[in-house]
């Protein structure tokens, strides 16, 4: 009669041990997952802020290395304007931090400017260097003004 209390004891234990054990599998599966999806929120969020700030200057400004000089810092970093393909590129570290060094980079900003006779555009693409996806993308255009030399057509 003893005995069959202990093996009862015994299978009662090893069924919460297995219970509680998957349970603990569960929750690190979860725990990763959350990290997942803050980290892509954290993306999501730095992408959209930067590229909200290059449409900012580039309605404000009139021209693409205005805007690369805009978001140098004035502390001896400065962002190349690329003449030839109308673009500046952002590099960033893994803590959204602006970096010059491209190589090291693991986010990176390319802001393409261009227009016609009457309007203005720029597409600003934000990639992820580890996996080459595309985080955020924002295409942007503005009305140029007529100059003095044109005529009003009304």
């Amino acid at each position: 009669m003893n005995h069959s209390r202990s093996g009862l004891f015994l299978m009662e234990f090893t069924i919460a041990i297995l219970f509680f054990a998957l349970s603990s599998v569960v929750c690190i599966q979860l725990y990763v997952q959350s990290h997942q999806i803050s980290r892509q929120a954290t993306e999501q969020t730095n992408s959209c802020m930067w590229s909200e700030n290059i449409a900012e200057l580039f309605y404000a400004l009139d021209q693409g290395n205005d805007i690369a000089r805009a978001l140098s810092d004035g502390e001896g970093q400065t962002i190349p304007y690329d003449e030839a393909s109308g673009s500046i590129t952002l590099s960033f570290d893994e803590d959204w931090m602006l970096i010059e060094n491209s190589a090291e980079a693991a986010y990176r900003i390319v802001a393409t400017f261009s227009n016609d006779a009457e309007t203005a555009f720029t597409d600003i693409h934000v990639t992820s260097i580890s996996d080459a996806s595309e985080i955020y993308s924002l295409r942007v255009q503005k009305h140029l003004p007529l100059t003095r030399n044109e005529k009003d057509p009304l």
